[in-house]
């Protein structure tokens, strides 16, 4: 059967906040008489996560061949499955029935343009939609037709995905979020070569807790005792995914995934800067429109975080520094 499904929405853009209420129209266009046993609007949010984890081969240890010893690896080629992780999180999970149910008998509509009107609160801890490499969180809307006959056949007569935003100032959540923070590195230097002496990189941010559209002001102290020459500072504001799962058929077995994204990127050519013991430098880090950090009591499969990324560079490939802090 082929019919067709506008649905209207009272934001055409499919953007909402947490705890708001979605309203909406749907307008179904039967071409022919159909038999048909439910017409429904089902709304789902939820996240979700899955990856593949190759499993190791175990080395066998080998035994001394004897002469006129033939030694046949049946092993050799074979390699074990990979294991399964994944996990998911309801946040909505509602269907709203405008013809019929589950139980309902199977009745006969005549072709024409049948018009729904549908309301779908969400709800007020729901975290933000999100997409990322290894997992999820989405909230959809699809209308589903249980038809009649034999068969029982459902058909999703349409689909759209809304996009939820979850607002939240960290700054007046906790007081800590207020607090500066500081943050330093030392380089590493190979023993051997005990008369390099290392690098040191502070970084001072005002405060941890952000939000869209406002500016990380990052204080950066390199300490450079031989005075090498610097060639390049890079400034970075990174996006973290934590991804936990349980291990498919065996859910106390739980393992986890981490996805490092970059966000913003500035880079800050030295060249021409002075040979000097001390280098100060100040930058600012203008906040994108992304979800705001979710811990595991908010979602068990998904976590997001953020970090400041600086990276100081020296004409030496070999001699640099990098140093993070965590911001929310």
């Amino acid at each position: 059967m082929t019919l067709s499904c506008d649905m209207q929405l009272d934001r055409p853009n499919g953007q909402y906040q947490a705890g708001e209420t979605v309203n909406g129209n749907i307008y179904l266009t039967l071409p022919e008489r159909q038999l048909i046993k439910a017409i429904a609007l089902e709304a789902n949010g939820y996240a979700a996560c899955s990856w593949l984890k190759p499993q190791k081969q175990k080395k066998k240890n080998q035994q001394p061949q004897e002469q006129n010893v033939v030694v046949i690896d049946k092993s050799k080629g074979k390699q074990k499955e990979p294991i399964a992780f994944e996990q998911r999180v309801d946040y909505l999970a509602s269907t709203s029935y405008f013809i019929g149910s589950e139980a309902a008998r199977h009745k006969i509509m005549d072709a024409g343009v049948y018009h729904f009107a549908f309301s779908v609160p969400l709800p007020e801890n729901c975290p933000s939609s999100y997409e990322g490499q290894y997992g999820h969180i989405r909230y959809t809307l699809q209308l589903v037709l249980l038809l009649g006959g034999d068969t029982n056949e459902r058909l999703v007569a349409h689909y759209r995905t809304l996009q939820v935003v979850q607002h939240a100032d960290l700054r007046h959540e906790s007081a800590t979020l207020n607090e500066p923070l500081d943050e330093q590195q030392l380089e590493r230097t190979p023993r051997m070569k005990f008369w390099q002496r290392p690098l040191l990189l502070e970084l001072n941010i005002p405060r941890r807790g952000y939000a869209p559209g406002e500016g990380i002001s990052v204080h950066v102290r390199l300490h450079n005792p031989q005075q090498l020459m610097l060639s390049e500072l890079i400034y970075k504001l990174n996006l973290l995914t934590t991804y936990t799962g349980q291990q498919r058929g065996k859910p106390k077995r739980q393992d986890t995934k981490l996805e490092r994204r970059n966000l913003l990127s500035s880079v800050h050519q030295l060249s021409n800067t002075p040979r000097s013991e001390l280098f100060q430098h100040l930058h600012t880090l203008t906040v994108p429109q992304m979800p705001p950090s979710l811990e595991v009591v908010s979602c068990q499969c998904l976590q997001l975080s953020y970090e400041v990324e600086v990276v100081a560079k020296t004409t030496q490939r070999t001699r640099f520094i990098m140093a993070q802090v965590p911001v929310c």
